[in-house]
């Protein structure tokens, strides 16, 4: 047996796979418990950001689901990363089945916010299921104005919130491009919609968007 084996099987000991919903160990290669499995949605969730532009999601967002996008958002990386990626591009597939992309990105954050958490959650993501996918993940986007949470504001507020903060990199053009623009969540679609705004003031041909988890509102 080899070292990375050895490192992997003692990893697996004292920090086992956890179920994303309800937390219970499970084995290293799946995402959720058979339980849980037995009660994933069977069908995509439809929405549309502000804006217009339509979003493909895998799950509600509420229990278990919200807890388990709650563990990948704020608590770090999750070992099921691979499997909220496969939710998510599935959600994509069904929702567009007649599109084709030319690159993924995603919703991204500004630099001192990703310093603080550590990672991007939504730059995780779409960094997975672009491969998933095989295509190239592009972070075309950036955040260069701070602003406040938008899950502590409300419909109107969030919108005023975004307004203006993102823009597209110097070192890329996205004009004539078709993306797919990933997110963890859409709730009133005004992050969304505000990424998707500033694609398609770039140039870009076509912006659609899938996320992990919708609100019911």
């Amino acid at each position: 047996m080899n070292r990375k084996k050895i490192l992997t099987g003692l990893v697996s000991v004292f920090f086992p796979q956890r179920c994303a919903c309800c937390n219970r160990v499970i084995v290293p290669s799946v995402l959720f418990c058979a339980d849980c499995m037995k009660e994933l949605p069977q069908t995509v969730y439809e929405r549309a950001a502000v804006g217009g532009f339509l979003c493909g999601a895998a799950l509600p967002y509420a229990e278990p689901y919200s807890t388990a996008l709650k563990r990948f958002k704020f608590h770090s990386k999750p070992g099921g990363l691979q499997g909220f990626a496969c939710l998510t591009v599935k959600a994509a597939r069904e929702r567009f089945e007649d599109k084709h992309f030319d690159a993924v990105t995603c919703v991204p954050m500004t630099r001192f916010a990703v310093f603080k958490r550590g990672y991007n959650q939504s730059e995780e993501l779409a960094r997975a299921c672009a491969k998933l996918m095989e295509l190239p993940f592009e972070p075309v986007l950036e955040k260069y104005k701070s602003t406040a949470p938008q899950r502590t504001l409300n419909r109107s507020q969030r919108m005023k919130n975004v307004r203006g903060v993102f823009r597209i990199r110097k070192s890329y053009s996205v004009a004539g491009k078709r993306y797919l623009l990933i997110d963890d969540v859409i709730t009133t679609g005004s992050t969304l919609g505000e990424c998707a705004g500033v694609l398609k003031a770039g140039g870009c041909s076509e912006v659609c968007c899938a996320v992990l988890c919708t609100t019911l509102e």
